[in-house]
């Protein structure tokens, strides 16, 4: 997968996700764009991890969405120059019905909060959905519910009022 879009796409940024550490990317990242730290690696290194994210940023990203489909992975365009590539079957949505089963929480007692069209699934999973006011206007269109920003503590705002709304 990274192969193809290096080869692709040379100067695109690509990042493989180590879980809970931050990424291994073959170019910097502006640091608001990625969570964590980020450590500079060689194409090697890159197609050798192991991972349930990967991301690629750069001009042109769109032009390899069916050939990076046609290796069974989940393509999600962020936006016209982000994708977000997780493993067939895996999502934000699998992993919260994972944890949901898991603790025995109603299907209609489930919440979503998201930003960004990478938690469309996501919030199409939860009873209640809702999209952060700076969230893309896409996303919006398919919550329940928009809140504040990050800044405005938004998350916040809605988690408080759903236990306002509870008898």
């Amino acid at each position: 997968m990274v192969d193809l879009a290096l080869t692709a796409l040379p100067g695109v940024r690509a990042g493989v996700e180590e879980t809970g550490s931050g990424y291994w990317v073959n170019h910097l990242f502006p640091p608001e764009q990625v969570n964590g730290a980020q450590r500079i690696v060689d194409r090697d290194a890159l197609r050798l991890m192991s991972s349930a994210r990967t991301i690629l940023q750069g001009n042109g990203v769109l032009s390899v969405v069916d050939r990076l489909r046609a290796l069974r992975v989940t393509v999600n365009a962020v936006t016209d120059t982000w994708l977000d590539i997780t493993p067939a079957g895996l999502s934000k949505a699998t992993a919260l019905e994972r944890v949901r089963a898991g603790l025995g929480v109603s299907p209609e007692d489930t919440v979503a909060v998201g930003d960004g069209m990478n938690d469309a699934e996501a919030l199409a999973w939860a009873a209640h959905a809702v999209a952060m006011a700076h969230a893309p206007d896409a996303l919006k269109a398919v919550a329940d519910e928009v809140t504040g920003t990050i800044d405005e503590h938004g998350v916040a705002s809605a988690l408080h009022s759903l236990l306002v709304r509870r008898p």
